[in-house]
């Protein structure tokens, strides 16, 4: 399960940092108390259109989308796999 750092307020795109194809469905698992934001587009960590992940806490993204970001409130990090 590739672990996946994350600074604080610094945007990640999980599919060029583990080198998952794109397209497949990711589970995504807040390995922190801190919050995560996951998102299918790097916009839309800023709008209406994010997962909010709680500490500890797993997600899906959807199938087959190019883009997979993820943004935390604080220095953190996630596991990320195939679904």
């Amino acid at each position: 399960m590739p672990n996946v750092t994350l600074s604080k307020g610094v945007a990640v795109e999980l599919y060029a940092e583990t080198g998952i194809s794109t397209g497949t469905q990711l589970s995504v698992f807040n390995n922190l108390s801190t919050t995560v934001k996951l998102s299918d587009t790097q916009g839309g960590l800023d709008g209406p259109d994010f997962i909010n992940l709680l500490g500890y806490e797993r997600a899906l993204n959807k199938i087959g989308v190019n883009e997979a970001w993820v943004i935390s409130i604080d220095d953190g990090f996630v596991n990320v796999t195939e679904a």
